[in-house]
């Protein structure tokens, strides 16, 4: 029994056999199919308008327009009034000034509170000390007893070991990159050398006192040149402090212009010219490289 197909196109009903379908299958163009079965068709294959409502006029009715690149040319003239200038942070800090001082404090185990007071009441950025006359136990015992009065600062020191008396120490402003570099010994004198960092600067400090009679004079002027051969290439502006023991005021002292001469040959500059011994002598000396900056005294 040939089976049979219903289709339905749009309220027109057909029945068609198999064999029917086959033939149209095989015929070049549906004779069988009417004239209101190949509009319907063409209207189910025909491409949807746009959303605008304008129906499409086709497959192939886009035209294609190929066209060479064009390359962006800008304007002849520009307006220079309308650019804004714009300052620029630097990368380094400005090197502001540092507030400097030193002291012969002659025992700074009894003067801690007064130093502190000193160093805060004079807005002091680093502050040194000769003869702190500190040992190495009373050392701790001093350094909790300034970080409890003096905060914001930072302390260092080089106790003398063995004997009494001498020893140099520094206070440093924390907001200060400082560092301690450890140093030989000496024999004629006691060193604290320090790393100071403020924005793109670097100063080499070193602090100094020579007890007046721990050695020759002798000794001492050729540790002291050893000390100056290494310290002058090195990285920093250099910068030399404490007391010397030497009466550099006094003209008709040898001792005291072979050290002045020594200093002068180094291309050094000593800057103290004022008394710094109650009776009338200079002792404290602050000595730095020659065109390396300027110091301000204040005493």
């Amino acid at each position: 029994m040939a089976s049979s197909i219903l289709c339905a196109l749009g309220g027109f009903r057909r029945v068609t056999s198999r064999s029917d379908l086959h033939s149209i299958r095989r015929a070049t163009a549906p004779s069988d199919f009417g004239r209101e079965e190949a509009r319907f068709i063409e209207r189910l294959i025909r491409p949807r308008g746009r959303k605008s409502g304008q129906r499409h006029k086709g497959v192939n009715s886009i035209p294609t327009v190929i066209s060479k690149s064009r390359k962006f040319s800008p304007p002849n003239s520009l307006n220079l009034d309308n650019l804004i200038p714009i300052s620029c942070i630097s990368k380094y800090h400005e090197p502001r000034n540092i507030q400097f001082g030193i002291w012969n404090a002659r025992s700074l185990c009894n003067k801690v509170s007064s130093v502190c007071a000193m160093i805060l009441d004079e807005s002091r950025d680093i502050f040194v000390v000769s003869e702190s006359w500190l040992t190495e136990v009373i050392h701790k015992c001093i350094t909790s007893e300034i970080r409890s009065s003096l905060g914001g600062y930072n302390f260092f020191s080089c106790p003398r070991t063995g004997q009494k008396g001498s020893g140099v120490a520094a206070f440093a402003l924390g907001a200060l990159d400082v560092n301690m570099i450890v140093t030989k010994p000496y024999k004629s004198f006691e060193c604290l050398d320090l790393t100071v960092k403020t924005g793109s600067i670097v100063l080499r400090l070193v602090v100094m006192y020579r007890p007046p009679k721990l050695c020759t004079v002798s000794v001492f002027f050729e540790e002291f040149s050893e000390l100056l051969e290494t310290l002058i290439p090195a990285e920093g502006r250099l910068f030399i402090c404490g007391d010397m023991n030497f009466h550099v005021d006094d003209v008709e002292n040898r001792d005291a212009q072979r050290l002045l001469d020594l200093i002068h040959s180094m291309g050094l500059v000593q800057h103290m010219q004022v008394a710094t011994h109650q009776k009338g002598h200079t002792l404290d000396l602050i000595i730095t490289l020659s065109g390396q900056g300027t110091i301000q005294e204040n005493m």
